[in-house]
């Protein structure tokens, strides 16, 4: 069997599965219909090309004359409903071909019946510039639907229809050619099969982005096909056929080479060929891929919807994205982040967008453009009427509300918790599948950041109680020892005051106030100054108990910490007695976002602290940095604050009960400093960190994420 049969053979199948593939994917609309009539045309033709070739019977020529006879009309049908166009061809036109076909099938008819005559010279190449002139024709009906083309996306389609069917054509053409030999027929119908499938995929696909994404992997699987075969090739083409032993070894070491190779191979084939074809699509899924990274590490609610949007924004392929978040009575789902752009509902009524809930909630994802497309089928009729599609007018109608090109569901528990709208109004259809397919991950990704803040919250809840029990236990302690000594001391005020009245019947003497005497006592003095400290000391427990219990509301500002830490520094300075205080500070600006008042009260009372924790002189030193992750330049760089003195240190037993509400070794202290100071550290998305040697100091560091 030579190129040419074999050839024939291979594009008869490959045809007619492209047409059979399409047919049921969609019986009833009608350019899939007339797609796949024009497939059959062709797959006969081949067919019976083959035939002639291989059996070298003149019926089978005389067939494939007669298919070759119907492409023209069957191509121009077909590219007429693609391309919803009818007024593209004028009526002559389209009847002049069939009646040209019908006289070709006459003439191939009487040839048929007068098996002695010569077709070859006169009436083959007459059919053949027929043919060729008939498919141009088709390709002149796609240039006049570009001049009428309203929009990009359909200018770059048909422009990519033109292309390859101006090369097809001329292909074909040139492999009719006998000078060029049977290889340039050959690339000529490979090359026809190849333009088939990519309308195919046109009509599978209408989004542009999508037949893009097609021909990448068209690239990637012919970019490996390629080097597969030049492994085999490198080590089977020098060995003698006369060794089978020698071939079937090296056969098998190729193998083994594809095997191991072919999986890292094929990574950097496709990166590197969606980096060089499809950069913005390349760096979006880059850009995705990190802010699912950083949503995952973030269990604060507020934040995380603040770091999506603005994620999605730094993409630079989004113009407009909004968060809708399930309301607790379940009754709406209210806006809790918006990037700048139109302006928005505040909340999606759920009874009122019932319709639309359920839509996305169904199939995950809406896109706008998808639903006018099936809208406009179901118009047609080209679909049977799903009960779901009696309401595409609502919902499309929410999506235009929405301002939103793309939708998708955030659902977990099982239930949607919220709904993700984004748009990039500088293009139709702006997001591939394989985009979609990110974006959709990325809702899962901030459900299950959801549902984790809720988990953590529940346990930061169970904590905040536990600690409040053993917060109220120490309180109760605290509380009892002042009033006992308030209670002593007003006893002993009460025996005093008694005896100095005793002997005195009433205070008043004839209607006039009897003089009370001036003192009860030498020691009532005394008594007096041990209630006004210990109500004073009452008075600082409860002021610190409830600065611990209460939930922070901190600003979010940008807050220069050398500032802060300098006006702290000159705070401590007046109480530090005889200990120096030495300020060392970052030359990179280290800003964090938060509360200057909080963070300095942090810093104060880590800084006495220092101080009281020396006993003789001694040096307490404030220092800060900006520390970068090497590993990853990605994550948010940290700064830095610490306190180092050179006191008497912790000791180890001591280290895990620091921030324990109510303990202190220190006389006179409440124990509700360091606690009250790690839930501010907290509530600026950092912590404090304890490093100590007992006899040779500590170091407190607060670690602050840098804004």
């Amino acid at each position: 069997m030579n190129t040419p049969t074999l050839s024939a053979l291979v594009s008869s199948l490959l045809i007619g599965a492209i047409g059979l593939s399409v047919y049921l994917e969609a019986r009833k609309r009608p350019p899939f219909i007339y797609f796949a009539l024009f497939c059959l045309n062709l797959s006969t033709l081949y067919l019976f090309d083959f035939l002639h070739l291989y059996f070298d019977q003149r019926l089978a020529l005389m067939a494939s004359l007669a298919a070759d006879a119907i492409v023209p009309i069957s191509a121009l049908k077909f590219f007429k409903v693609f391309l919803n166009t009818d007024a593209a061809t004028k009526p002559r036109v389209e009847s002049s071909l069939k009646i040209t076909s019908n006289l070709f099938l006459a003439v191939i008819a009487y040839l048929t019946a007068m098996p002695n005559a010569r077709i070859e010279q006169v009436f083959v190449p007459t059919l053949f510039a027929y043919v060729v002139l008939g498919l141009l024709l088709c390709v002149i009906l796609i240039y006049r639907r570009l001049q009428k083309a309203n929009n990009a996306v359909e200018r770059t389609r048909l422009k990519y229809l033109i292309y390859g069917g101006g090369l097809a054509v001329v292909v074909v053409f040139l492999g009719q050619l006998p000078s060029l030999g049977a290889t340039a027929g050959a690339i000529g119908k490979l090359l026809g099969v190849i333009y088939l499938y990519f309308l195919a995929q046109m009509l599978s696909y209408y989004r542009l982005l999508d037949l893009q994404e097609m021909l990448a992997r068209l690239s990637i699987l012919t970019s490996l096909v390629f080097m597969i075969a030049g492994v085999y090739l490198a080590l089977t083409f020098w060995v003698d056929p006369a060794e089978p032993g020698l071939l079937f070894y090296n056969t098998l070491m190729a193998s083994l080479i594809v095997i191991i190779l072919l999986d890292p191979v094929r990574a950097a084939v496709q990166e590197r060929i969606h980096r060089s074809m499809f950069r913005e699509r390349y760096e979006l899924e880059r850009n995705l891929e990190q802010l699912r990274w950083k949503l995952s590490r973030n269990l604060e609610l507020t934040s995380l919807f603040s770091e999506l949007v603005t994620g999605l924004e730094s993409t630079r392929r989004i113009t407009m994205a909004a968060l809708y978040r399930l309301s607790t009575d379940g009754t709406a789902y209210r806006l809790t982040a918006h990037s700048a752009g139109p302006d928005l509902p505040p909340q999606l009524d759920a009874a009122g967008n019932r319709l639309f809930l359920e839509r996305l909630a169904m199939d995950g994802v809406l896109q706008y453009e998808a639903l006018i497309r099936a809208k406009q089928a179901v118009n047609l009729g080209w679909v049977q009427i799903r009960p779901e599609d009696h309401a595409l007018d609502e919902v499309i109608h929410t999506m235009e509300d929405l301002h939103a090109g793309l939708c998708l569901a955030i659902r977990g528990e099982g239930r949607t918790l919220g709904l993700l709208a984004i748009d990039d109004d500088r293009m139709r259809e702006a997001y591939s599948e394989n985009e979609v397919e990110e974006f959709r991950r990325l809702a899962d990704q901030v459900a299950v950041g959801i549902q984790n803040s809720r988990l953590y919250e529940r346990m930061k809840e169970r904590d905040r109680l536990a600690a409040l029990g053993q917060m109220a236990a120490g309180l109760a302690h605290e509380i009892r020892n002042p009033l006992g000594a308030i209670k002593g001391a007003a006893q002993c005020l009460e025996d005093e005051r008694m005896d100095s009245l005793q002997g005195v019947k009433s205070p008043f003497v004839d209607g006039n106030p009897k003089q009370m005497p001036a003192a009860f006592g030498e020691d009532a003095s005394e008594f007096v100054d041990i209630i006004v400290e210990e109500v004073d000391r009452l008075n600082r427990v409860v002021s610190q108990f409830l600065d611990y219990a209460r939930p922070l509301d901190s600003q979010k500002d940008p807050v220069d910490v050398n500032t802060v830490l300098r006006r702290t520094a000159q705070l401590m300075v007046p109480k530090s007695g005889r200990h120096a205080v030495e300020l060392k500070l970052s030359d990179e600006k280290p800003t964090v976002r938060g509360d200057p008042g909080q963070l300095q009260q942090v810093f104060l009372n880590l800084g006495l602290n220092g101080i009281q924790a020396m006993d003789e002189p001694g040096v307490l030193t404030l220092s800060t940095d900006v520390r970068h992750n090497e590993w990853d330049q990605d994550m948010t760089p940290m700064v830095i604050i610490s306190f180092s003195d050179t006191g008497r240190g912790i000791k180890p037993e001591q280290m895990k009960q620091l921030f324990v509400p109510f303990f202190t070794t220190r006389p006179g202290g409440t124990g509700l400093g360091l606690p009250i100071c790690q839930k501010i550290a907290e509530a600026h998305g950092g912590r404090i960190e304890v490093n100590s040697t007992p006899g040779t100091g500590s170091t407190f560091t607060v670690v602050l994420p840098k804004g």
